[in-house]
């Protein structure tokens, strides 16, 4: 999974791990992937990131850009569901990891500055001709009324805020540590809950 990746050195996490693999148990990787893909779309949904920090809300300039029907209940980094419906899991043996291989995941989840340079650019625009003014709505160029005007844009910065979806919190601890103890019970010879 290309991007950006968090390393997860948790002393609690790779003692209990061990705990299993000394008892001749198999560390239950598989689950804690599933269960962490499951608590990064958790994120998503309560619009979040690790630990409960709420994620900045729309701009009001991105606001302005959407359709009406979006715009009335805008969810973020969940408008068409292209990230969140990237998000995968994977497990060997000994490592569990969760991720996308989406474009833009690397920018929501750190935030990112996007130098744009000064441009002419073509827009297209309905002309109204009962009040003498164009339509201040862009129209697609293939529209019967579309009038092609060539517009300087300056140059400018686009900010997108960090709106961090992966990493790692005390719930995900707690939650993890619970899978290796319930594996740990598992394992042949092993009585009673884990050390």
């Amino acid at each position: 999974m290309a991007g950006v990746s968090i390393t997860v050195d948790d002393a609690a996490v790779i003692s209990a791990l061990d705990r299993i693999i000394q008892a001749g148990g198999e560390p239950p990787m598989e689950v804690i992937g599933a269960y962490l893909l499951f608590a990064t779309q958790r994120r998503f949904e309560a619009e979040s990131g690790p630990g409960g920090t709420p994620w900045q809300r729309h701009a009001r300039s991105t606001l302005a850009k959407m359709p009406a029907a979006r715009r009335a209940s805008p969810q973020l980094l969940r408008n068409r569901g292209r990230l969140y419906d990237s998000l995968v899991y994977a497990a060997t043996a000994d490592t569990a990891e969760v991720g996308t291989n989406n474009k833009t995941a690397r920018a929501h989840q750190l935030g990112a500055e996007i130098e744009r340079p000064a441009r002419t650019q073509t827009i297209y625009r309905k002309f109204n001709a009962k009040t003498g003014k164009f339509d201040p709505k862009f129209i697609k160029r293939k529209r019967k009324q579309a009038v092609a005007t060539e517009v300087q844009v300056g140059a400018h910065v686009i900010r997108i805020p960090a709106r961090p979806f992966l990493g790692f919190d005390e719930a995900d601890r707690s939650e993890i540590l619970a899978i290796i103890d319930k594996q740990y019970q598992t394992v042949p010879g092993v009585e009673g809950t884990s050390p």
